[in-house]
């Protein structure tokens, strides 16, 4: 079994382990769907974008491969050096394949996310020389239909309110979390965030510096921006010699260690070469985690940038958590499932006071962080348990003060 494969099969290797893999978050067909006011990026489980042009790919077929792009190609079915579908994709995005897999596949995707980080640089220039870039970003546990649900309430939201006031475009990222009914995915579910934030990371370099940038995420979409602005490793890289013992951290990421043996193309890419993925340098940036499904100990390495700012100065204007100290989810990963990840930033009051607050809001940094508790206590106790993006939008309380301090001038 070639090292390409070998990672493919630790879904199934690992499957007594965590129950199961989740199901693969399709988005061939909605990735060819766009809009005036938004348009959309797709990324698998890798962090490979879909192709923009060229052949649809096929979702039984892309299912049969875990939901991996780059295994789709290299099955039996699509061998990379034969199939017309990859040429033809390759073709369409300017590019000639050659039926090595080393050039071929990283070329198309550095021309994938370099064409979109263009691509929206323009859609920006066309509105204003200054229209603000917002970015929504969903979290685990999401078929396309469901993200592209929440994406419509959140924005309907944003309407109502007039935020932000200023011409704006939104940029709606979808990206395979897995779904499924048993949460043991979780944890596959993690290290494809930190992939898909390293692919946002090069498209938003793509932006002009000029347009203000508005970052909106919920859940484990946490991860993903965090991956795309700053080099998380605290949370993400683990002795395997812990791992082997059992003795997890509240932090620790264990099955991420093990994805990290391998020698598959991202993992590579990821650990070999993230000095080439220069973190964004927006001067006018804010992010906005809505029930982060992540550990405080996330912000530890806040100021770790590529290449590292003057004086190690953080940058980013503004940092705000929004917590539910009741939400189902996020408490349960603590409860019952402390081994599949930490998810206490989201609603553990000491987690921003040890970890956000003092390095955001300190004397190394020029940002502040600010915190939302988004449930008063008045609502509805089965309505105030809830994890999902669009029961937040509609019924937290504070929702509006929350989405204020990220959208208002």
């Amino acid at each position: 079994m070639s090292a390409i494969f070998l990672r493919y099969a630790i879904c199934g290797g690992l499957a007594l382990l965590l129950a199961n893999c989740g199901s693969t978050a399709y988005f061939g067909d909605v990735s060819r769907m766009q809009a005036v006011e938004r348009i959309g990026i797709y990324f698998d489980r890798d962090g490979s974008l879909y192709p923009t042009e060229g052949p649809v790919v096929n979702k039984k077929d892309l299912n049969k491969d875990t939901g991996y792009l780059l295994a789709y190609y290299l099955d039996g079915s699509y061998p990379l050096q034969e199939t017309a579908e990859f040429k033809e994709t390759m073709q369409a995005n300017g590019l000639v394949a050659t039926g090595d897999m080393e050039k071929d596949w990283p070329a198309m995707q550095q021309t994938l996310r370099r064409a979109a980080g263009s691509d929206i640089s323009k859609r920006l220039d066309a509105l204003d020389s200054t229209a603000t870039l917002v970015v929504l970003i969903h979290g685990f546990n999401n078929t396309a239909d469901e993200a592209v649900s929440s994406y419509q309430v959140v924005e309907h939201k944003l309407k109502e309110l007039k935020l932000p006031a200023a011409p704006h475009l939104f940029l709606e990222v979808y990206w395979d979390g897995r779904y499924g009914q048993v949460p043991a995915f979780f944890t596959y579910s993690q290290a494809n965030a930190k992939f898909v934030g390293l692919s946002l990371r090069e498209i938003l370099g793509g932006i002009s510096n000029k347009h203000p940038v508005r970052i909106l995420t919920h859940s484990l979409g946490a991860v993903v921006a965090a991956n795309a602005l700053w080099n998380v490793t605290t949370t993400m890289d683990k002795s395997p010699q812990k791992i082997r013992k059992h003795q997890h951290d509240p932090a620790d990421v264990w099955f991420w260690q093990q994805l990290n043996q391998q020698n598959g193309y991202s993992f590579r890419q990821v650990f070999q070469e993230v000095p080439s993925y220069k973190t964004p340098t927006h001067s006018d940036l804010r992010l906005a985690m809505l029930a982060p499904a992540t550990p405080g100990q996330t912000f530890t390495d806040y100021l770790q940038r590529t290449p590292q700012q003057p004086g190690s100065k953080g940058g980013y204007k503004k940092i705000i958590i929004g917590a539910n100290k009741d939400d189902e989810v996020l408490t349960r990963f603590h409860t019952e499932l402390p081994l599949l990840g930490a998810t206490t930033l989201g609603y553990v009051p000491d987690d921003f006071t040890r970890y956000v607050a003092p390095i955001v809001n300190g004397p190394a940094n020029d940002g502040v962080a600010t915190r939302y508790e988004m449930y008063t206590g008045n609502m509805n106790e089965a309505i105030r348990n809830k994890h999902g993006w669009a029961v937040y939008t509609r019924n937290a309380e504070n929702m509006n003060a929350f989405l204020r301090e990220l959208l208002a001038k």
